[in-house]
């Protein structure tokens, strides 16, 4: 890439990149997505060992479901096995809103599949959130 098309790139996004400052809910930096990643990058020879094309989509079809269990903050066994135990049951499995309450976020999700949020982890997030507010009020 050259300079005039990183700059041209650059001031095209700057609008967008400015919101982050501006709204607390929105990370600096990428670390959750790379965090998200990272048993791909580590099984990514793993991979290599899968027979057929399908059985390489199932494998990463179950990596997303255990990544968005872990970022919903559910047991990803417990998440995994759910669904495939109540959809035999369900009157009309293809239904949106039915498939809408078995995703990681909704309130559908038993109480015993979310993990519970360690209070040294919730007073770390506190303490990050006030010193964030702190420090944009400084400026």
């Amino acid at each position: 890439m050259t300079l005039d098309k990183a700059l041209e790139y650059a001031s095209k996004y700057r609008p967008y990149a400015m919101d982050a400052p501006d709204d607390g809910r929105l990370p600096l930096d990428n670390n959750l997505a790379e965090r998200g990643i990272k048993p791909f990058v580590i099984g990514r020879k793993n991979f290599l060992f899968s027979d057929t094309p399908r059985g390489a989509e199932v494998s990463a079809d179950m990596y997303s479901i255990v990544v968005t269990a872990k970022a919903n903050g559910l047991n990803p066994r417990k998440y995994a096995q759910w669904p495939l135990e109540e959809m035999p049951n369900a009157a009309d499995p293809g239904d949106p809103a039915y498939l809408d309450s078995l995703m990681p976020w909704s309130e559908s999700v038993p109480a015993e599949i979310r993990l519970r949020l360690a209070p040294r982890t919730f007073l770390i997030i506190k303490h990050s959130m006030t010193e964030l507010h702190r420090t944009m009020g400084s400026h």
